[in-house]
Parts: structure tokens; C-alpha cells; sequence
């Protein structure tokens, strides 16, 4: 097993688990636990957490915020989906599938926080963020073009 084929596994596997979180979201639990708010917070917040995990895990190149802005997208597609079908739903269902999303980010941007303490800890965020190399930007130097009678 190579971490690119364990990658497209969880590719595969990440379809199945985005349809069950949006069963899941559409209400499909709630014949489950009928009357059971608590055990419905529990099972979206869930489905939501090991969805986003596992699109992290899919796509390891990617960044994790891009990650983190798609799966709060979908969150927020599947809450406007669940309020045009007309289910009673609070704007507290949103804030969990956030939260849920942000607890799977938040390890990430801690260890990332981590990095920079031990690497240097005397910088400061500024400093830090201008000698990241990830983040400079090209900038083209300009060469003089050939004269038309140079040729």
C-alpha cells in the first residue's frame, strides 16, 4: 500500500461518505431518532467531521483552507436545500455543520502554528508570513525587446 493509492482509496470512499452526511443533513436520521434533537446535533456534527477529515486525507496536494471553504459551502448548500424543502430548521443547524467543519481544521492550523514556534520563535507573524517562500509572488523582470533594425 503507497500513500497515493491509499489517496484514491479515500477518493472512493469519499462519495459515499459525502452522500450519507447529506442523507444525514436532508433529514433521512430523523426517523431514527425521532424526537431526539440531541442525537440529531450528534449525527450531522459526525457526519460532517469525518467528511471533512476524509476529504482532507482524499486530497493531500490541495490546501486545507480551499478544503475547509468547500466543505462550509456544502454545508450551507445543504441547509439552503433542507429550508426550500420546507423543514423547520434554525440557523443553529448551520452553526454546527460549521463548527464541525472548523474542528476538523483547527488541528491543522495548530500544528502549522507549532511549525512556526519551532522554526522561529523570536519572528513575528509578519516577519514570518514575508520569509514564507510559498507566498511570494512572480514578478516578471523586463528585458528590453529587440530593436526592429537589429535584427
Amino acid at each position: 500500500m503507497t500513500p497515493r493509492r491509499f489517496a484514491t482509496i479515500l477518493r472512493c470512499l469519499l462519495w459515499p461518505a459525502v452522500f450519507v452526511a447529506g442523507l444525514v443533513a436532508l433529514g433521512a436520521g430523523d426517523r431514527w431518532t425521532a424526537g431526539q434533537t440531541e442525537v440529531q446535533f450528534a449525527l450531522k456534527a459526525a457526519s460532517f467531521y469525518g467528511a471533512t477529515l476524509m476529504l482532507f486525507a482524499a486530497f493531500p496536494h490541495q490546501r486545507r483552507g480551499d478544503l475547509t471553504l468547500v466543505a462550509l459551502l456544502w454545508a450551507v448548500a445543504l441547509d439552503l436545500t433542507v429550508s426550500l424543502r420546507g423543514a423547520p430548521r434554525s440557523a443553529g443547524w448551520l452553526v454546527l455543520d460549521s463548527a464541525a467543519v472548523l474542528c476538523a481544521y483547527a488541528p491543522a492550523r495548530i500544528e502549522a502554528l507549532r511549525r512556526q514556534v519551532r522554526r522561529s520563535p523570536d519572528k513575528t507573524f509578519a516577519e514570518i508570513a514575508r520569509a514564507d517562500r510559498r507566498r511570494r509572488r512572480f514578478v516578471p523582470t523586463r528585458t528590453a525587446a529587440p530593436a526592429v533594425g537589429d535584427v
